[in-house]
């Protein structure tokens, strides 16, 4: 009995061992995990505090491409487009005289907002590039859009003045910039391009809001108040009922740095990146109605009854002008696009992109629909009824005729940055070599 009862004990015993064991283990795991819970917990509310003290980071998509900025482009290019209606419409060879003539120099004066927006853009994005070896690589495209589309400028032109075509008259016209009837630009953007990283250095190293604006204004005084006052012949009789009488002015003020306008519309921009500018959009809409309504008024004036007459006042550095650039910028850069969709935002990312191409090859839809609608429509008033129909055209065919533009210049882009790239690879390896 007793050889029976002891293994049996024994293992009993061990049973009930392993049992508390068990029990034992199983307490110590939920204790374990509670401790865990408790510590997730609080450090979980300890970083729900500090995002809650922390400002939002904003996402990729909120800091990448602003879609108003696009919209503005294209709006500048269409501008240039309404401002060559004028200038192919021979416009400027009647009198401006009648309501007709006036709403037409009203709407003329719209469109000379198009060159002076595309240079606040200009210091609107750039504000904050540095000088270093690769800056100026950021040139490329623009110097690809101009020679590619000089190509077709040039022909066209040859072919409508029936003259020979020839590779050394090519390259000259491209090296002097009239391969493109409006190749200026690209003279002016490109010395304004390599002047961008040493105007940052003055812009942002002035310390304050005041002397930012105190630079602005002086800029604004030297390249677009004259327009205002050294226009006029005081000592001519009438001379501020009918100016047109007189083409003799009395300046007032210096004009010799009016021609640096590229440079006020440049900080301005930068300007309006510090530091944006905050308007109600009505607000904004009604000045922009009155201001350009005024510039056309007032160009009106300075010429009625004779032909319209060139100066300052209806140029990029008139303050009109200025005004009314200023504010359909801020206009644009108050307005959010970023719930419209993507497709769309896409669209116009594309289209602001081959902007450039599609100004310098305007000159060719230009040159082609005005001879029909001039052809056609003796009366140079008359035309106006045209605007609305031959504007869009000219976009669109320009546009298009950039989208094919566009397409071979990226391409060069792609085999000068590969070529590039296998220059300074081969050149590494003869360093290292050596």
């Amino acid at each position: 009995m007793k050889v029976f009862l002891q293994p049996f004990v024994f293992q009993l015993y061990i049973q009930n061992y392993i049992g508390s064991f068990r029990q034992l283990t199983e307490a110590l795991r939920c204790d374990i995990i509670s401790v865990i819970k408790i510590k997730r917990g609080v450090r979980m509310e300890k970083i729900t505090q500090a995002q809650r003290l922390k400002p939002p980071v904003p996402s990729a998509k909120a800091v990448g491409r602003n879609p108003s900025m696009d919209v503005l482009r294209i709006f500048a290019f269409s501008m240039i487009v309404v401002t060559h209606f004028f200038l192919q419409s021979e416009y400027y060879t009647r009198a401006l005289v009648g309501p007709r003539m006036l709403v037409m120099t009203v709407v003329r004066s719209f469109g000379v907002t198009c060159v002076p927006t595309f240079i606040l853009l200009t210091g609107f994005l750039m504000k904050n590039k540095t000088w270093s070896g690769k800056y100026y690589s950021g040139l490329k495209k623009t110097l690809a859009t101009y020679f590619f589309a000089s190509i077709p400028c040039y022909l066209y032109g040859a072919y409508a003045a029936d003259k020979l075509v020839s590779v050394r008259g090519f390259i000259g016209d491209v090296l002097s910039f009239k391969a493109a009837e409006y190749s200026w630009y690209i003279e002016m953007y490109i010395g304004l391009f390599l002047l961008i990283p040493f105007l940052n250095v003055l812009w942002n190293n002035l310390p304050s809001k005041k002397q930012r604006l105190v630079l602005i204004v002086t800029l604004i005084a030297l390249t677009n108040l004259p327009s205002l006052i050294n226009i006029y012949d005081f000592g001519k009789e009438g001379w501020w009922l009918t100016p047109v009488i007189s083409k003799k002015y009395n300046p007032l003020i210096p004009d010799w740095w009016t021609n640096a306008f590229p440079l006020t519309y440049y900080f301005i921009g930068c300007y309006i990146r510090e530091y944006p500018v905050k308007i109600k959009r009505w607000v904004n809409l009604l000045l922009i109605a009155v201001v350009g309504i005024s510039f056309g008024a007032f160009c009106f004036y300075r010429s009625t009854p004779q032909k319209f007459l060139a100066g300052s006042w209806h140029n990029y550095n008139s303050m009109f002008d200025l005004a009314l650039c200023v504010l359909i910028f801020i206009f644009f850069a108050n307005l959010d696009l970023t719930a419209w969709p993507e497709r769309l935002k896409r669209l116009c990312t594309r289209l602001s992109e081959i902007c450039l191409g599609a100004y310098l090859l305007s000159n060719i839809p230009d040159e082609f629909f005005y001879a029909i609608l001039n052809e056609r429509v003796a009366d140079v008033a008359k035309r106006f009824d045209y605007f609305i129909i031959i504007v869009p055209v000219c976009i669109i065919s320009s546009l298009v005729l950039a989208f094919l533009v566009n397409i071979v210049s990226k391409i060069s882009v792609r085999l000068w940055d590969k070529a590039e790239g296998l220059v300074a690879a081969l050149f590494s390896k003869s360093r290292k070599k050596a």
